[in-house]
């Protein structure tokens, strides 16, 4: 297998990653007075930063048996459902401050980008850079609806 694919890959991991870790999961500061100047934020706002890393992790974990199961030609229909649920689960969190449209939205963006990881990573697996180009480019263009959301 060439080292494209593979790069190609890391590339979107990695991409996905920053914009994730850095839009979804600000640092927190804890509650209290500042004489520096700090927003000091309310434990309604921890309890949804822990909500919101909580469900990141799980996609962290769902995603990351997928792609064992993938590579090792083991794809359980149960985990990949598990995975897609886990992005409902992420918009349906949204939905309290942004609305049922834009949890919708998101979760239906986030279902898009795992579905075609999966095609990056079969195309990758086969060896077929044309369909592993289309993914990547399918791919790139759903990170840059999330990112516009």
């Amino acid at each position: 297998m060439s080292k494209k694919p593979l790069a190609g890959v890391f590339l979107a991991t990695l991409m996905m990653g920053a914009i994730v870790g850095g839009i979804l999961n600000p640092p927190i500061i804890a509650n209290g007075q500042s004489s520096q100047g700090q927003i000091c934020i309310t434990k309604a706002q921890v309890d949804l930063n822990m909500e919101m890393r909580k469900l990141w992790e799980d996609h962290i974990m769902y995603t990351r048996m997928v792609v064992v199961e993938i590579v090792a030609n083991t794809t359980n229909d149960a985990t990949v459902a598990r995975l897609l649920r886990n992005q409902d689960d992420i918009g349906n969190a949204i939905k309290p401050y942004y609305g049922d449209a834009a949890g919708n939205k998101l979760a239906d963006l986030l279902k898009q980008h795992e579905l075609l990881a999966g095609g990056v990573i079969n195309a990758a697996k086969t060896g077929n850079s044309t369909a592993f180009d289309a993914a990547i480019s399918s791919g790139l263009q759903t990170l840059i609806k999330l990112l516009r959301f």
